[in-house]
Order: C-alpha cells, then structure tokens, then sequence
C-alpha cells in the first residue's frame, strides 16, 4: 500500500498497517463504553512526578466509595479537572482530599474512576498548550 505525504509516495506494508488499524478501532470502541483521557492541572502526585505533568486515563462515571481515586472539577480556577482521593461519600455528594485540602463535592463534578498514570506526556501537553 501506498501512501502520499507531502508529495511523496511512502510505502507502508501491511504488518505494519494492520495492528496500527487494530488499536484504533480498539481505542474507539473502548471511548464508546467510558474510557477517557485526561490532563490534569491539580491533584495527587505519584513517584513519576506531579499530576499537570501526565495523563490520566480514566472511566467515566460519577460513583465513588472511599478509597477511590477520581478525575473531577473541583470549581476553582486553574486547578480542573484534578486527580483527587475520595476520604468518604453519601447520597449526591463525595468529600475529596486535594493535596493537603479537603472539600465536599457534588456527584455531578466527577468525572470518572482514575485506571492508570500515563507520566511525562502532561509536559508535552503544556508546550503544546492543550
């Protein structure tokens, strides 16, 4: 197969095509059933280093129970969307601990459920400005 980039024909066979359609079309199935990313202005740092500084991957949804870890909209400027852990929750809202703050929030600020820590990429994100 043939591909024109820039005026030129550039060949690209078929091993090397096939897995890169494959994750795709993986990709877009999975962000049909809730898989989200993410780069986050504020929250939990891990030994990678600070939130702004990666990309979260997460689940969509707004349930949490205590121990979670979330991907939410805390309301203050220059600090959403934030990787927060939730200390405890009822009905309609969930208590979050944001570095060393804790704060109540509604239900309908979170996001989803924090899967993994992609590290490093957030800093690409920065120059880039997404």
């Amino acid at each position: 197969m043939e591909i024109s980039l820039f005026g030129r024909n550039l060949s690209v066979s078929s091993r090397v095509l096939r897995p890169i359609i494959l994750v795709l079309i993986l990709l877009l199935i999975l962000f049909g059933l809730g898989l989200r990313f993410e780069h986050p202005e504020s929250g939990l740092k891990s030994a990678l280093g600070t939130a702004n500084s990666s990309i979260a991957v997460y689940w969509h949804g707004n349930s949490a129970v205590k121990g979670d870890k979330l991907v939410v909209s805390t309301g203050k400027p220059g600090a959403d969307p934030a990787l927060v852990l939730v200390t405890s929750s009822s009905p309609g809202f969930v208590d979050i601990q944001l570095g060393r703050e804790l704060q109540r929030i509604s239900m309908n600020q979170v996001h989803g459920k924090l899967l993994a820590i992609i590290p490093f990429i957030g800093y690409i994100v920065n120059v880039i400005g997404l």
